[in-house]
């Protein structure tokens, strides 16, 4: 059995992210960004014929800006 984990911060200044609009995608200027995560995996081996596979990805993503601007809005 093997078992695997990380935990992950980032705080992100002029961050841009993609936001959809009528079908299309255009870019979004967020400000300030606050990412938090974990990351957890699980390996189990049988009668070394099989073998079992978890993996799973929090994300906890805050804009921290009180306005986004959005030009020709």
């Amino acid at each position: 059995m093997a078992l695997d984990g990380a935990l992950f911060a980032v705080w992100a200044r002029d961050l841009i992210v993609f936001h959809q609009t009528g079908g299309f995608f255009r870019p979004l200027n967020l400000g300030r960004a606050r990412i938090l995560g974990s990351e957890a995996a699980a390996a189990l081996e049988w009668a070394r014929r099989l073998r079992f596979f978890g993996q799973v990805t929090f994300t906890d993503a805050r804009n921290q800006e009180e306005e986004i601007s959005v030009n020709g809005k």
